[in-house]
């Protein structure tokens, strides 16, 4: 074979080589775009919705929202924050209509399947009234009749409110929320060999909705202990 001959093989196959490779880069590029396709908004990019039919609209945080009705007297329920990691979910209480409670005290289990964590009460007082017709769909669980878990005369309000996130500083909270599920998610996926997830989300992966629902039970008992619960106050005993 001559070097003409030769030159024009090298020069074939080359050609062929670059084209393989640009075949396989849209390949790629396709499954990146239907990839990112499938996750849902970041909490990051998705807007607050203001309440305004709801006076003295605060949250705890465990993520529990509380709106007062009269003086002293609180409906409580669960953000969207955490109603939008969990899809849905059923609600256990632990607590009856005129039971006297303690700030920290658990009010009742979430539950998905095998997987559950602790609700703690934010506030201290007496019990009113159990809503045995909320759910949780996954949807916004902005409270609306209908969508509570309970109605509490608090008795040591002023003093135990004091730290509760007030409406107009919602946005700021929940984008700070977003960055401390990141770095909590990323620690318990590691943690528990969970490396794929992990990697994911190290590597700019989108936090989706109904996350909750797609993790394991151990990542539920980190989540109670190190994200939703940690470092909750009690209040001393009424």
């Amino acid at each position: 074979m001559n070097s003409t001959a030769l030159f024009i093989l090298v020069h074939i196959h080359l050609i062929s080589l670059s084209i393989a490779a640009f075949i396989l880069l849209i390949a790629l590029m396709g499954y990146v775009f239907f990839r990112n396709k499938r996750l849902e908004k970041p909490f990051a990019h998705q807007s607050v919705h203001p309440i305004t039919d709801v006076p003295q609209l605060q949250y705890s945080s465990n993520h529990l929202w509380l709106s007062q009705r009269a003086p002293k007297d609180l409906y409580i329920g669960i953000d969207n924050f955490l109603t939008r990691l969990l899809g849905k979910a059923s609600f256990v209480s632990c607590v009856d209509s005129g039971q006297t409670i303690n700030k920290g005290d658990i009010l009742g289990y979430i539950m998905q399947g095998s997987k559950s964590f602790t609700v703690l009460s934010p506030l201290s007082g007496k019990v009113r009234k159990l809503n045995d017709q909320f759910h949780l769909e996954g949807c916004d669980s902005n409270p609306i009749p209908g969508n509570w878990l309970l109605q509490l005369h608090a008795t040591r309000l002023k003093q135990e409110s004091t730290h509760f996130i007030q409406q107009g500083e919602m946005a700021a909270w929940v984008r700070s929320e977003v960055i401390r599920l990141r770095d909590f998610l990323a620690a318990s996926l590691w943690r528990n060999n969970q490396s794929a997830m992990a990697q994911t989300l190290q590597d700019g992966g989108e936090i989706i909705t109904n996350l909750l629902h797609e993790v394991p039970e151990e990542i539920w008992v980190d989540f109670e202990n190190d994200f939703l619960n940690f470092d909750f106050p009690h209040s001393p005993a009424l």
